[in-house]
């Protein structure tokens, strides 16, 4: 989930907006240009009304335009609810198709790997919940893709859009419509998915504009304090790196090379989140933590994997250098020799893109230095 503030309006609209109402321009407010700008007397005056008064209408002249990327359709609904707002949607009619092109996200025996994992991201939310619904949800993506395909009508293909399907939106709403959001959204009842959504919100408004959503954001923001003193990526490091440690130790100690694997990585998915929920880490904390774990044990995993396909690749090597005797016919048959072997020594290996792209290279490098 992304949120980026397209466009707002400022303060001195509301302080216009204040003054005009008690004619008390001899006081403030007196703005040429449109400014967040405002003197002290102006913001006392908007805290004063909009908060202590709940004279919240002058708050209806200050606007805030967000651009929402990858939130769910569930998150939408409930977005929706709040009907002061303006909503222009990433259409299902005219976007659905792009999953005709797209390869089976489940094979025949419903078995996925993670580069169908990394596929299926782009379309849907595969965010870690209490319970593992990892498969019914690759499951409904593989359903619309195959209706999307075999069908010809896609409003009657909506039907089949699962709640976790990601969307994309233009959001448009008055900070007075937003303080409601805000209060109703950022409350512990409320579901997490849009908790995260009205905290990313919050955080994307400007600076000066905050303090108009106080008493609604106050807890919000001793969390971002706490959170701020904590978001130092060295501060859990190490403990990350012991993490990784324990992972290939895993993969080492046990013989069934399927089942270590399987051990090491629910390790990795349940170590990981407890670490940095000790650390109270932020949102950009938790992608950084993953982004290195996931480089480190790729960058590894590659290395090992790698040097295991390696004898494969120098055998495949061997019969395309025979097969190309230097004829017409033999070099069409090297040439599909290895078409056709390359594949299925990645197949053999569930080699992930980077493998295969290290492990091309170096082929080809076989090759050009014959």
């Amino acid at each position: 989930m992304e949120v980026k503030l397209l466009d707002y309006t400022k303060l001195s609209n509301a302080v216009i907006g204040a003054r005009t109402c008690w004619n008390s321009f001899y006081k403030g407010g007196n703005y040429d240009t449109p400014t967040d700008d405002i003197t002290d007397e102006d913001k006392e005056l908007l805290e004063r009304l909009i908060h202590k008064n709940k004279h919240e209408s002058i708050a209806e002249h200050i606007t805030n335009v967000f651009k929402i990327t990858g939130i769910t359709r569930m998150v939408l609904i409930e977005l929706t609810r709040h009907r002061l707002a303006s909503y222009s949607v990433k259409s299902t009619r005219y976007t659905l198709k792009e999953l005709r092109d797209e390869a089976p996200f489940l094979d025949n025996d419903g078995d996925y790997t993670d580069a169908d994992i990394e596929r299926a991201s782009k379309y849907i939310d595969l965010s870690p919940t209490k319970y593992d619904t990892t498969f019914p949800r690759l499951q409904a993506l593989e359903n619309l893709r195959q209706a999307v395909i075999n069908s010809r009508d896609i409003d009657e293909i909506k039907y089949l859009v699962p709640e976790c399907y990601l969307t994309d939106l233009v959001f448009t709403i008055n900070a007075r419509s937003l303080k409601n959001f805000l209060n109703l959204r950022l409350s512990k009842s409320a579901h997490y998915k849009i908790r995260e959504l009205a905290k990313a919100v919050f955080l994307a408004l400007p600076q000066e504009h905050r303090f108009l959503y106080a008493p609604e954001t106050e807890d919000l923001m001793k969390d971002i304090e706490e959170v701020s003193k904590n978001n130092d990526f060295e501060s859990v490091k190490p403990e990350i790196d012991d993490l990784i440690e324990e992972f290939f130790k895993l993969r080492a100690d046990n013989d069934d090379a399927e089942i270590a694997e399987i051990e090491a990585r629910e390790t990795i998915d349940s170590e990981l989140p407890r670490i940095l929920a000790r650390a109270n880490a932020s949102e950009a904390l938790k992608k950084e933590a993953l982004k290195y774990v996931q480089n480190i044990v790729d960058e590894e995993m590659n290395k090992i994997d790698f040097e295991n396909i390696k004898p494969l690749l120098d055998d495949l090597y061997e019969q395309y250098i025979n097969l190309d005797d230097g004829t017409e016919y033999g070099a069409i048959c090297a040439e599909e020799a290895v078409a056709y072997g390359l594949p299925d020594i990645f197949a053999q290996a569930n080699a992930s893109k980077a493998l295969r792209e290290k492990s091309e290279a170096y082929f080809q490098n076989l090759k050009d230095n014959s």
